[in-house]
């Protein structure tokens, strides 16, 4: 009994080690979710994920049967050069303190500005923090330097899979008036600069109909690839 069980063991650690592998070699291929999302929350049955080479193929009257159809790419960053993430004079980066109030305020402030689509709350950011892919030294702000006070321009979220060794990026958010000036590719940097020596490679994922096209931000900072995926709700 104790053989077989020895078997069984081994054959799990060697089929998880072929998905890991398969996964790394091409994440973005290989899922439209990292893979701690994909393992962690559960799918709606009226939702259908299709990578582009698969919606291709699907017939026109299948796609019809779709009430929304949501179009998303998700590109990678091998973290072996990464642009220096420089800022104007004037400003700093900031790592998000977990234990102040006033820093999920700033945070929530920055949200809500940057998107008119997104509802989150405090406690949803608190909840972040239990996450398995929490890292602490991954929440960063940008600063306006001042001699009254420091103004939060920016904030930058991402996360951290051990298993996988993947950085992933999730919030990237510049005040409406601090756009095009920088701040952008500058906290994308920074986000990457920390995560290299603790991750293999990075991923981060967007709307392809964003009006501010986001993908060129994330190519202007080394990212590559071109992997989309159609997020599809039925009626």
């Amino acid at each position: 009994m104790g053989c077989e069980k020895m078997d069984e063991n081994n054959i799990v650690w060697i089929e998880a080690g072929k998905l890991q592998l398969s996964y790394q070699r091409n994440p973005c291929d290989y899922s439209s979710l990292p893979h701690w999302k994909e393992n962690t929350f559960q799918k709606p049955d009226y939702i259908k994920i299709f990578h582009e080479d698969e919606w291709i193929k699907l017939p026109e009257n299948m796609k019809e049967n779709f009430r929304k159809v949501d179009k998303f790419f998700r590109i990678k960053h091998p973290l072996e050069q990464i642009d220096i993430p420089n800022l104007s004079k004037g400003y700093k980066f900031r790592t998000f303190n977990p234990d102040s109030e006033k820093d999920y305020d700033v945070a929530l402030k920055i949200i809500e500005l940057s998107y008119s689509n997104i509802d989150i709350t405090k406690e949803t950011l608190k909840g972040y923090l239990k996450s398995e892919v929490y890292e602490k030294n991954l929440w960063v702000f940008v600063d306006e330097i001042n001699n009254k006070e420091n103004i939060s321009v920016a904030f930058g979220m991402a996360d951290l899979d051990p298993y996988m060794n993947e950085g992933i990026l999730e919030w990237i958010q510049v005040l409406p008036e601090y756009r095009r000036k920088g701040f952008g590719k500058a906290l994308v940097c920074e986000l990457l600069t920390r995560m290299k020596g603790k991750a293999r490679f990075a991923t981060v994922s967007g709307d392809c109909n964003n009006i501010n096209n986001p993908i060129n931000l994330y190519r202007k900072c080394g990212f590559i690839g071109n992997s989309i995926w159609y997020i599809a709700y039925e009626r």
